[in-house]
């Protein structure tokens, strides 16, 4: 944990309140790329069933691999849900599901390598 705090914090990572919670928040999105290594040490694994894609990570990780999704933009995901070690990906329609499940493979796993 304090490795990864010190890696977060020297690239920028910080966290915020925001609504009564707090949340991480990453560097501008040219910035975001720096954090892929990180971001995919974090992730555990990808599910998905027809409508929705679930994205397992470390203890306490799920909001900031779900703010890496979100400063993507990818139009084709409606939106992120993020837990303590869970991260629920909406894509926009049930046929995008097997295209977003593979794009998240590509920018947490592969890309992470």
């Amino acid at each position: 944990q304090a490795t990864l705090s010190r890696d977060m914090k020297e690239l920028g990572v910080s966290r915020i309140a925001r609504g009564g919670t707090l949340r991480y928040s990453i560097p501008a999105e040219s910035d975001a790329s720096a954090l892929r290594p990180i971001v995919g040490a974090e992730v555990v694994g990808i599910e998905a069933n027809e409508f929705l894609i679930v994205v397992h990570t470390l203890p306490g990780a799920a909001h900031t691999v779900g703010e890496y999704v979100d400063v993507q933009l990818s139009e084709d995901i409606l939106g992120t849900v993020a837990g303590d070690n869970t991260l629920l990906v909406i894509p926009a329609s049930a046929t995008k599901t097997r295209q977003v499940l593979t794009y998240l493979k590509h920018i947490l796993i592969e890309g992470a390598a």
